[in-house]
């Protein structure tokens, strides 16, 4: 865990630099900080786990009444005029990523508030704000022109720390 980590790395930066244990606080702040806490240090590596993903890709217009469903919540794809958890269709791809982002993010239902919604190039990214399997969610859709990618906790990340 966090904390274990932060101990043994103050420990070890204290043994090899001298530094004091009023240090532990920061180092543990610090490695709490990276991706939600998921984070391991191991014989002078730390290792970042990240949160988990999930992707809803365009690669056309959805057509009006057509739904995405985040964690239980349904969004409804709209010609115009959205209102709640319902996203207007695009004039292209990232138009659409764009309002359905906007949509997601604005939803005032409780099932949303542990994830974050970002766009790209026609691709909505839903990260948890939670670290680990705790923050796998559910991702269905009924959507022409668009495929979803379940939920995944992608692979951790290594950092070699030299001191």
């Amino acid at each position: 865990n966090s904390t274990a980590s932060a101990e043994r790395l103050s420990s070890l930066l204290n043994a090899r630099t001298g530094l004091k244990e009023e240090n532990l606080s920061n180092i543990e702040n610090l490695i709490s900080s990276l991706n939600g806490g998921a984070v391991d240090f191991t014989d002078g590596e730390v290792v970042v786990g990240s949160n988990a993903f999930g992707l809803v890709t365009f690669t056309g217009a959805p057509t009006a009444a057509q739904t995405v469903t985040i964690n239980g919540v349904v969004f409804t794809a709209r010609e115009s005029g959205a209102t709640g958890n319902e996203f207007n269709i695009g004039g292209n791809v990232t138009a659409t990523a764009l309002n359905l982002a906007t949509a997601f993010n604005a939803s005032t239902t409780a099932a949303t508030k542990g994830i974050v919604a970002t766009y790209s190039a026609g691709v909505v990214t839903l990260t948890s704000k939670v670290g680990g399997e705790s923050g796998l969610y559910t991702l269905a859709s009924t959507l022409s022109n668009a495929t979803v990618t379940a939920w995944a906790l992608p692979s951790t990340t290594s950092v070699r720390v030299s001191f």
